[in-house]
């Protein structure tokens, strides 16, 4: 049998340096979700420590590079992958710029159960503490019916 993963407070959240304005700011909000939903701040940091013995949350349009992993094939504009990679990374990436950040909101609906209508709702996330995924788990939106209209 194998196990689930575990999300807890103990999960690394490793983010690049240079991941553009719009998507540091989603990632400012899936801390404000985590924090509710976990009861602690995440650890950030920018490349994964030596000998590295927890999960890893890989966040942004570089996530898979930074977990040393293979980019992953989207199947279109403003798609995510949310999945588990080596029982140790749970990427969040998208193929494009607007879909890494849809990613992030997905991570937070999805894996830590916050409705993104919560503010207008009052459907407060649940604190939990800790989340568990299956080892091979995998979340894949495709690409919108409507897209974004530049002006």
């Amino acid at each position: 049998m194998i196990k689930p993963i575990i999300i807890d407070a103990q999960t690394l959240w490793m983010v690049a340096e240079d991941e553009p304005e719009a998507v540091r700011m989603a990632i400012g909000d899936l801390r404000k979700d985590w924090y509710k939903v976990i009861g602690a701040p995440p650890l950030i940091v920018n490349e994964l420590p030596s000998g590295c013995d927890k999960l890893v949350l890989a966040l942004g349009q570089n996530a898979y590079r930074l977990a040393g992993l293979k980019r992953p094939e989207y199947p279109g504009a403003e798609s995510y992958r949310l999945e588990v990679h080596h029982d140790s990374v749970v990427l969040v990436s998208g193929a494009d710029l607007r879909g890494c950040i849809y990613g992030i909101y997905g991570f937070s609906e999805h894996v830590l159960g916050v409705d993104p209508q919560y503010y207008w709702t009052d459907n407060e996330p649940e604190f939990c503490g800790q989340l568990s995924l299956p080892a091979y788990w995998r979340f894949e939106s495709g690409s919108p019916r409507f897209f974004y209209r530049g002006w």
